[in-house]
């Protein structure tokens, strides 16, 4: 672990004196901005939520891909897990699952055999497929039943170009959340922006980035 040098010894009493101190500061600071119309905090940002859950999840498989990330071939991807208290995230006795049901809006350029998937073997169908040739997008919709928190999508028999053979992949796949228009151009849902936006004037990502599990790196020594 690197390590700080050149800096003096620093007694118990005088970093007691120190904390008092900076909590009276705290406290005369939250006091004075509660009479202003924000304070000036920032937070961890966590999980967000996009309006087009494609742009938070990941394809099962990795390759190959074009360079923008788009499949070159046939491939599935998750699209949502809200369970609590699996294997990898509990146990929290006081959890509650999301209702993430609905109809979602799914596009993309090319063409392919969807399905749709769960954590049962029913809860998740697609209808109302059309595929336009002028443009070479195909629309649908994918709707997940009340009680089921886990959303899979399988594109097969993909074709990215109307000549192009089975298996040649597909690009620009959208899933809208039920409650925003298919052509919306919001980012992030509405509930995590009012969750951010009057409370805090900086977000900082530590979390959703992955700061944390970087490979480390700091200069040999230094120095005050």
């Amino acid at each position: 672990m690197c390590g700080l040098r050149g800096f003096a010894k620093v007694s118990s009493s005088t970093v007691r004196l120190l904390l008092t101190v900076a909590s009276a500061a705290t406290l005369l600071s939250l006091s004075a901005g509660a009479a202003q119309a924000a304070v000036p905090f920032g937070t961890n940002g966590g999980t967000v939520d996009f309006v087009d859950v494609a742009k938070q999840a990941a394809w099962n498989n990795t390759e190959p891909l074009d360079a923008n990330g788009w499949p070159l071939g046939d491939n599935s991807i998750n699209l949502l897990d809200v369970r609590h208290n699996m294997p990898w995230n509990g146990p929290d006795p006081t959890a509650i699952n999301a209702d993430v049901s609905g109809t979602y809006r799914i596009s993309f350029a090319g063409q392919a055999v969807l399905e749709a998937s769960t954590e049962g073997q029913t809860g998740a169908t697609i209808h109302n497929q059309v595929y336009q040739a002028s443009s070479n997008t195909t629309t649908a919709d994918l709707v997940l039943a009340p009680g089921h928190y886990l959303l899979a999508l399988s594109l097969s028999q993909t074709k990215r170009r109307p000549t192009d053979a089975p298996g040649t992949g597909f690009r620009d796949l959208r899933v809208i959340r039920p409650g925003y228009a298919v052509s919306t151009s919001q980012l992030f849902t509405t509930n995590t922006v009012n969750a951010y936006a009057n409370a805090f004037t900086s977000i900082r990502f530590l979390e959703s980035d992955g700061a944390n599990d970087y490979a480390a790196f700091c200069t040999a020594t230094v120095r005050a």
